[in-house]
């Protein structure tokens, strides 16, 4: 991916493409969490902007179309059955119902077209949550106190940078993989054991 962003050649992107079929077949919700940043980019980088947008109509078909094979793949047409396939991943990963108990959160029930406001929580509980409080054993007390390195690194880098620097090619794809990402484990995850686990990829 930073290959074609950064040097703009037809082959990396070729590579990245099929990256992305390999890794379906591991997970298939990869297929929006890697294509949807490599369309987001694409489309804001200022070299040949008319061309870009022309394109728009086929990012966003490919888009949907990726989503559409997640759903079909996954059988999840709604947050219910998003979060029922993602319990049923994270139960394999297992301490017993009793470790999962101690460990698990829930979002609040919200009608779909509310969904993207459960977004910004989901996101923050899967890149730093457990926090210390929330630690109830050992182990969770070493991933709180990653998290909290993470989240303290995290402000400090966001309160250094300007809004340009978002913008930057190799970060808007990097940021949005990151956001893509913790969004659906966030949402659809409600272990925080797992989400510590699934957060190494």
């Amino acid at each position: 991916c930073m290959g074609w962003i950064i040097h703009a050649r037809k082959r990396y992107l070729f590579e990245a493409l099929l990256a992305i079929v390999l890794a379906s077949y591991i997970r298939p919700y990869f297929i929006p969490i890697m294509a949807i940043p490599l369309g987001i980019v694409f489309v804001v980088q200022g070299k040949r902007p008319v061309f870009r947008l022309l394109m728009l109509p086929l990012i966003a078909f490919s888009i949907y179309f990726s989503l559409a094979q997640f759903s079909k793949r996954t059988n999840v047409s709604s947050l219910d059955s998003f979060h029922a396939y993602q319990e049923k991943i994270s139960g394999g990963w297992g301490g017993g119902a009793g470790a999962r108990n101690k460990s698990t959160y829930s979002l609040p029930t919200l009608p779909v077209v509310l969904l993207p406001l459960l977004i910004p929580m989901g996101v923050f509980s899967a890149l730093f949550r457990p926090l210390p409080f929330e630690a109830h054993n050992p182990f969770a007390m070493a991933a709180a106190f990653d998290n909290s390195i993470l989240l303290i690194l995290s402000i400090y880098a966001y309160r250094r940078s300007r809004f340009r620097d978002f913008l930057a090619p190799e970060i808007l794809w990097a940021l949005s993989y990151v956001l893509i990402f913790s969004a659906m484990y966030g949402i659809g995850t409600p272990n925080l054991g797992a989400l510590s686990r699934f957060k190494i990829q």
